[in-house]
């Protein structure tokens, strides 16, 4: 069976706003109109919209700029669809959820999720940038 890549709340189906035609998704958090070809994105989508145009920015910039309301951001990061960079950890409000300590995105610092991983037999992830301060988007493999 072929996965419905249509925009979906949970609730119901969203319809373009250009032409009420069925909005199906192309991208993460981007979406083309069925009939017409108008692209929307979900607040997903507008800050990666927004980071691919304008380059790593703080939480602040994104939420000014964007409209996306701080919540969101917050979610995103722990979700691990975005990062903090390094610089940006003494403002940070994320701690590891194991040990304390302060991390830069997701549930768990690099320590814990590489022991974590260990215990489970598989390899960690390590994350890190040199852009200091600024989130961006996380590429993650897709199949």
């Amino acid at each position: 069976m072929e996965k419905d890549n249509r925009l979906f709340d949970g609730e119901r189906l969203y319809n373009c706003p250009n032409c009420g035609g069925l909005l199906k998704m192309i991208a993460s958090g981007e979406y083309e109109c069925t009939r017409c070809g108008r692209k929307e994105y979900d607040d997903f989508g507008v800050i990666k919209k927004y980071l691919e145009e304008n380059g790593p920015r703080s939480k602040e910039s994104i939420v000014l700029d964007t409209g996306v309301r701080p919540e969101v951001v917050d979610q995103f990061l722990r979700e691990e669809r975005l990062m903090v960079f390094k610089t940006a950890l003494e403002e940070g409000q994320f701690f590891c959820s194991s040990c304390g300590t302060r991390i830069l995105f997701g549930t768990l610092c690099e320590e814990c999720r590489k022991r974590k991983a260990k215990e489970k037999g598989g390899g960690g992830a390590a994350a890190g940038d040199s852009r200091h301060g600024r989130m961006h988007s996380r590429r993650k493999n897709r199949e």
